[in-house]
Formats: structure tokens, sequence, C-alpha cells
């Protein structure tokens, strides 16, 4: 078994040696055309090695940038992907529609692996301004997982539903049946945050109102306390005869004396 493993590895190593000695014979056309021919057919690492080459003798040609970072995209190497896509998506705006849309979804999906959220959302609506109306949903639904991700509730919910909507004109297929069920739940979970979030913003708005008129009561307290402090207080009025008021209260029913030592009350008894 060993023998025939290494039978194998020696076969291809001299595959590709053969292999890279054609190409070192190829002019720059026939050896671009290897490169797309590797792309097309998914061999992505061996056309990112002819790519890099191109990359190397032509540095500002955009296109060979784009097609290495859709290899490193493909290749699940997100990092490098986002970078070099990065790197020219700037400068690419006399492309066609189409083509820039793959490379911005790419990087849109570089990013999204990567959990930059916010970069993500920004590309993926790139995408959407020149997509085809069918590749729009992927757009959306992914637009939709980065507002999640961020708890933008509300715009979530607003981007699967639009998800669900071109699904359903455009790609209503067995095959998406899955998704399409998955949709109607997300957006069902979005209405219920949103739901709370709307009960605790009314909750915050009450509490600040009763808090601002907690305040205005104790300032206004505060204020009359400070007005009565800088007032001169007048005792009440005595009543007639030199006594006050507070004085008459407490004289009421008190039996009072008569010049013979015996009260009012008494004289009237003995009378």
């Amino acid at each position: 078994m060993m023998k025939y493993i290494l039978a194998l590895l020696v076969l291809l190593m001299g595959n590709a040696s053969i292999a890279a000695a054609q190409e070192e014979t190829l002019s720059e056309d026939e050896l671009f055309g290897r490169a797309m021919e590797y792309f097309n057919s998914s061999k992505y690492h061996e056309a990112l090695i002819i790519f890099k080459k191109f990359d190397q003798k032509y540095a500002l040609n955009n296109r060979i940038h784009a097609y290495m970072g859709l290899c490193h995209y493909y290749e699940w190497n997100y990092q490098e992907a986002s970078q070099l896509l990065d790197e020219v998506i700037p400068n690419i705006g006399g492309y066609a529609p189409h083509e820039r849309s793959i490379y911005y979804f790419a990087a849109a999906e570089s990013h999204f692996n990567l959990q930059h959220y916010e970069r993500a959302d920004s590309l993926y609506k790139m995408v959407l301004g020149v997509c085809y109306p069918k590749e729009k949903a992927d757009a959306y639904y992914r637009i939709g997982f980065c507002n999640m991700f961020t708890e933008k509730w509300l715009p979530a919910k607003q981007n699967f539903e639009l998800a669900l909507q071109y699904y359903q004109q455009y790609r209503n297929t067995p095959d998406l049946a899955a998704r399409i069920a998955q949709l109607r739940k997300m957006i069902g979970g979005c209405e219920k945050q949103v739901e709370i979030e709307e009960r605790m913003a009314r909750q915050r708005q009450i509490e600040q109102i009763m808090s601002r008129l907690l305040q205005l009561a104790k300032k206004n307290k505060t204020q009359r306390t400070v007005e009565l402090d800088g007032q001169h207080i007048e005792q009440p009025q005595g009543q007639p005869g030199g006594h006050s008021a507070a004085e008459g209260a407490e004289n009421i029913g008190r039996r009072t004396e008569t010049p013979g030592g015996q009260s009012e009350a008494d004289s009237h008894q003995t009378d």
C-alpha cells in the first residue's frame, strides 16, 4: 500500500513538473488562457500560481488582482481574499455590472465569514446595485444576518422580508424550500425582538419623564424653602383680653372661678 502511495506521489509530481515546463514555453496570452482554464475547472490553486506571475509583472492590472482574490475566496482563504478584493474594488467602476457584482459578492462573503458585518453589509448593498434580480435574494438574505448579528432587529426583519419576496418570485424551487421556511421563522423572531425593543423604549421614556418630574418637584420645594426663610413670619394676633388664640383655645371648657373662690359653674349650682 505504501509503495502504491509513493508511486502515485511521484507520478503527480512528475505531471506537475511537465505542466510547469510546458507553461514556460507558452506565450502570455496562452498562459493566461491556461490560468482561466484552471479557474473555470475549479483548480484555483493552480490558477493562482499563474495569476501571481502575471501580478508580479503587471502589478497595476486590477482584473488579475481580482481573480487572485476570487481564487483565495473559493479556497476559503477569506483574509487574503478580502484584502485583495478591497484593494481593487475602488478601481473597477468601469467594468461590466455583472462582473463587478461577482467581485463585490466574493468580498462581502469573505468579510461576512470573518465576522466583519458592517463592511460585509456595505458590500452586499453594492451587489444589489449591479446584480441580476434573481441574485438579489442572496444579498438581502445576507444583509438580514448582518443586521441580526449586530442586533439591528427592525432592518433585519425588513431585509429578511425582501429576501423572502425575491426567493418566492425568482427562485421558488424545491432545493430552496428549507431556506424559505427558515426565512419565515427568522422574520417571526425579529418581530418579537422589535416588540421587546419598543416596549423597553417606552419604559425608558416613562422613567425619563418620572425622573424629570421628580427633579422639578425637588427644585420647586427648594425654591419655596428659600423664600420662606427670607421672610419675617408674624405671630398670630391675640384674642381680646390679651390672650392669644392658642391660649383662648386652652381655656375652652375651663371653669372660671368667682371672687368667692367658687367657679361660675359651682356658683350656679349653689344658687
